[in-house]
């Protein structure tokens, strides 16, 4: 008898602990990652506006390829979106809301499917000279379940290296444009020197 009253205590104290837990974990959510990308802030800040480019780096139509993606509104200006729809990345959009020249980008996030949620897609691009700039990447929400907190101890595990991973793709797909780009210079400075 002793044992089976210890055993209640011993699960009451478990439960307790796991109501009081959620309340001294923050509800704020805010996932970064930066890189730096070979590019100067007015080309990086182009690419990572318009939508029409978003599926060439971004890390979840590598996750599902055959997703649907549609880009609503022109690229690169407010009120601009990117709408998903698939098997493995279920169903979503991306709003572009504020923009600040070259140095700020905004974007409203909205998942409907497989769970409701909302959260801001950040960017903060500073200038290191020399064609160079720090690219910050934040997913920030706010939990308002209570026991959904549990969620935030795991989000920057779960999210950081997806961040890491498109940025890595931005940074190659951005560097690889300029390469391209000053080939063609080449090319053009050659055909003007035969001349």
């Amino acid at each position: 008898m002793k044992t089976l009253i210890g055993l209640v205590v011993f699960i009451a104290v478990l439960l307790g602990i796991a109501a009081l837990v959620p309340a001294f974990i923050d509800p704020e959510v805010n996932v970064s990652r930066s890189i730096e990308i070979n590019q100067t802030p007015e080309v990086v800040f182009n690419i990572a506006k318009n939508y029409d480019l978003y599926g060439e780096w971004n890390p979840w139509s590598e996750m599902d390829k055959d997703a649907e993606n549609t880009v609503e509104g022109e690229p690169g200006t407010v009120g601009s979106r990117w709408t998903w729809n698939g098997d493995t990345v279920g169903t979503g959009s991306l709003t572009l809301v504020e923009i600040r020249p070259n140095t700020f980008i905004k974007g409203h996030l909205e998942f409907y499917k497989p769970w409701s949620a909302q959260a801001d897609d950040i960017w903060h691009l500073d200038s290191l000279g020399e064609n160079r700039t720090r690219v910050t990447w934040t997913y920030h929400s706010l939990m308002d379940g209570y026991f959904m907190r549990y969620m935030n101890l795991s989000m920057d595990g779960m999210l950081g290296p997806q961040l890491e991973h498109g940025l890595h793709n931005l940074k190659l797909f951005i560097e690889d444009l300029s390469k391209k780009e000053n080939r063609l210079k080449n090319v053009e400075n050659m055909r003007s020197y035969e001349q």
